[in-house]
């Protein structure tokens, strides 16, 4: 059975917020990829959309930081699957359907950096804006995978 490529898509954006945004996996990366090279740099692009569960001494200002870090990442998914699953009619092949994929997740992100920009302590717009531009790096530089994935996958209605 193949999946849709809108289900592949939010999998897979599911995987990596998972995977690589776990607070553990997240200090590890940090720790072992330190250094000043490409390789470092990217992996630790993949941590970007960190979240966590630990509200242990946590403050009212780094809990609110925290909160919108977690409705950042679960808002990632979720606008990924929603930008796949309207398109889904109209999803290329080849190269369309992996370029699609890949802005998917550069949209998805900064959409989501920016609204939850304004759940944290002392909101700005231009914070949002801020936000919303390391999100854009995250989304162009791992938005790829995303892009892969989707246009392996069968369009269905």
């Amino acid at each position: 059975m193949s999946r849709s490529r809108a289900a592949t898509g939010t999998i897979t954006a599911a995987v990596l917020v998972l995977l690589f945004g776990n607070q553990i996996v997240t200090k590890w990366i940090n720790e072992e990829f330190s250094g000043d090279n490409v390789v470092s740099w990217f992996i630790r692009q993949l941590t970007w959309p960190n979240w966590t569960l630990s509200t242990a001494n946590k403050s009212n200002e780094a809990l609110r930081d925290l909160i919108a870090d977690d409705l950042r990442a679960i808002l990632i998914v979720g606008f990924v699957g929603l930008l796949l699953y309207l398109v889904r009619k109209t999803f290329p092949e080849g190269l369309g359907g992996f370029l699609l994929g890949w802005s998917v997740l550069i949209f998805a992100a900064a959409l989501a950096a920016f609204l939850t920009a304004f759940a944290v302590a002392d909101p700005s717009v231009l914070e949002a804006l801020t936000r919303s531009a390391a999100a854009v790096v995250y989304g162009f530089f791992t938005g790829w995978i995303l892009g892969i994935t989707t246009s392996l996958g069968k369009n269905k209605g």
